[in-house]
């Protein structure tokens, strides 16, 4: 009887394993992940489609004697555990949300929230053959990441590419053949990827390990990857983010030597195989502390100098290759702060002005005008992330204190626009 039972346990877990990498799901066809209207996308390999947790309803907003465009406080809807302020991207129209728990064996399980235009709620369970998720990035939009599935054993774990456009259906591109040792099983707690990216059919992953700069990879598929010619770059290389910009992939990074020697570089690829370094001419010392691009420019933001006052620099490209410093006066930006949290929009760019609560809009990147009063002044949390899902803006506000909750504030594009 022992020996009937352990065939029927190994039975089921290879079933179960071959599931998530290989054999789609019988779910009837209207489940399906991919429909004919959907940009299109690699063929996925594996379809788990979690059944949604549950859908709130919108709570109506408190009102305010603050002006037309003021954003407005909201709750969290949903309970998602841990939720990084990194975690919450505009994909199409929906806010996606991806929160994390762990159980008595700090075993993590993953949740994400999708909030549409009408700020409604809805709230699925990542599918659980992925235990750890790393290099999230918007991709057509898609959410795409690698998360890892475990095998029978820790050595046959792997690492794929997984995607999804709500949380309500996934995608794999299945198991990958080169990241064992990067973030696998053996691998320190300071390994990992940085993001994930695609130029044409290619795909780009930026994985960093303890004590070595950081390296691209690319693959045709997604499942065996080759590593890419970059640049060699003196000091202590550090990746800290990526854009991209019609045919081409945009990298954003520092490197320190000493205290004296912090510089900022762009990386450019248009096949994700080679990359070269841009020469954005900058001081030597300045830095860039954010980048967004969206068909027409990219706009990357310079950090202030000492007694740099209300000036700005930004630097502004429409081709990718050539790059124009823009300066602007920010009467209401905090002593030192940078122009922060720079995103797309269908319009252009919105950006906030340092830690105030003054917005900066733009069509152009060069152009910019300021909207002043995006939150009541007795809002106590920062602002530490923006997303924009065509008309609806949320900011990710970070009380700072675990007795502070934290929460989103949601404002309309269309009547900041309109603001006098």
């Amino acid at each position: 009887v022992t020996m009937v039972a352990i065939v029927v346990l190994a039975f089921a877990m290879g079933a179960g394993f071959k599931n998530m990498n290989a054999e789609p799901s019988p779910t009837p066809a209207p489940a399906a992940v991919v429909t004919a209207t959907q940009p299109a996308t690699a063929k996925p390999t594996a379809t788990p489609r979690p059944t949604p947790l549950r859908t709130v309803v919108p709570v109506t907003p408190t009102p305010t004697d603050a002006h037309p465009w003021t954003w407005t406080r909201m709750d969290f809807q949903v309970n998602l555990g841990a939720l990084p302020e990194q975690n919450m991207w505009a994909v199409g129209d929906h806010v996606l949300l991806l929160g994390q728990t762990y159980d008595n064996f700090d075993r993590a399980t993953f949740e994400i929230a999708s909030i549409n235009s009408g700020f409604g709620w809805a709230a699925y369970a990542v599918p659980s053959a992925i235990t750890d998720i790393d290099g999230e990035t918007v991709i057509d939009d898609h959410l795409w990441f690698m998360g890892r599935v475990p095998g029978v054993s820790a050595e046959n774990d792997s690492w794929q590419l997984v995607g999804t456009q709500t949380g309500a259906s996934w995608e794999s591109l299945g198991p990958t053949d080169a990241f064992d040792q990067i973030a696998g099983p053996s691998a320190g707690k300071g390994n990992g990827f940085g993001f994930v990216g695609r130029v044409g059919d290619v795909w780009v992953v930026e994985t960093y390990q303890d004590g070595e700069p950081p390296k691209l990879y690319w693959s045709d598929e997604g499942r065996h990857w080759n590593v890419a010619k970059q640049p060699a770059i003196k000091g202590n290389v550090q990746i800290s983010g990526s854009a991209m910009f019609r045919d081409r992939m945009l990298v954003l990074g520092w490197s320190f030597i000493d205290f004296e020697h912090v510089e900022s570089f762009i990386l450019s690829s248009t096949d994700g195989r080679t990359w070269e370094q841009l020469d954005l001419g900058l001081q030597p010392g300045a830095g860039i502390g954010g980048l967004a691009c969206n068909v027409d420019a990219c706009v990357a933001a310079e950090d202030p100098r000492e007694g740099a006052g209300t000036v700005r620099n930004l630097w502004v490209t429409h081709d990718g290759d050539s790059w124009d410093k823009v300066s602007i006066d920010l009467p209401s930006v905090d002593s030192g702060s940078p122009i922060r949290l720079i995103k797309p929009t269908n319009a252009g760019f919105i950006a906030i002005a340092g830690f105030t609560d003054t917005a900066l809009l733009s069509g152009d990147g060069r152009t910019w005008r300021q909207i002043d009063g995006i939150r009541p002044a007795i809002s106590h949390e920062t602002l530490v992330n923006l997303a924009v899902a065509g008309d609806l803006v949320v900011g990710y506000g970070s009380s700072g204190s675990s007795d502070i909750p934290n929460a989103l504030w949601r404002g309309s594009l269309k009547v900041m626009e309109a603001a006098p």
